[in-house]
């Protein structure tokens, strides 16, 4: 007999310590919302450039042009129309320079074609002082930012009568990012 209350009070502690076990578990459930800021992040990689015009190699001649690609456009942009919270709102990249050039020589930039959805590259633009549009049409994203990345910018001047002499004339080009209106 004690044998088998010995038994009987081992099952019964087994089957209750069991039962606290699977008593337990719960779960619990919390709402996160997550918001994103509008972005229009810009950048030219490259540095400061020189561009010399030199002396042509045959007299008579204009000097000829003088051109330089290793500068890249990179931009990062969302957005949102505030009317359609579907829609993403267009970018365009304006470009201007501080100053205007003499009439002696065009100053000119092109833009590389972006990557699809990051615009579409305008054909050459002149420099000048008031902005024009360089790439338009862009979408939301990302060109990255590896030292090969974006558009690749190729400046040249041009002469289109002989120049005077200039010991470094130099002009700021300022690109910007903004939302279409």
């Amino acid at each position: 007999m004690k044998k088998l209350m010995s038994i009987l009070l081992v099952v019964v502690l087994a089957l209750g310590l069991s039962g606290v076990a699977m008593a337990a578990t719960d779960t619990a459930t919390q709402g996160v919302t997550v918001t994103v800021d509008e972005i229009a992040v810009i950048d030219v990689t490259g540095g400061a450039i020189t561009m010399a015009v030199v002396a042509p190699t045959a007299g008579g001649a204009l000097p000829a042009d003088v051109t330089n690609a290793t500068a890249y456009l990179q931009y990062t942009c969302n957005g949102a129309d505030p009317a359609n919270a579907t829609t993403p709102t267009t970018r365009k990249v304006t470009v201007a320079i501080s100053a205007a050039t003499p009439a002696t020589y065009d100053f000119n930039v092109v833009a590389s074609a972006p990557a699809t959805d990051l615009g579409t590259a305008a054909a050459a633009v002149t420099l000048g002082i008031v902005a024009a549009d360089l790439i338009t049409a862009i979408g939301n994203g990302n060109t990255g930012i590896g030292a090969a990345d974006g558009s690749n910018l190729t400046y040249t001047v041009t002469c289109v009568t002989m120049p005077a002499v200039d010991v470094g004339t130099v002009y700021t080009v300022t690109y910007t990012l903004t939302a279409v209106a």
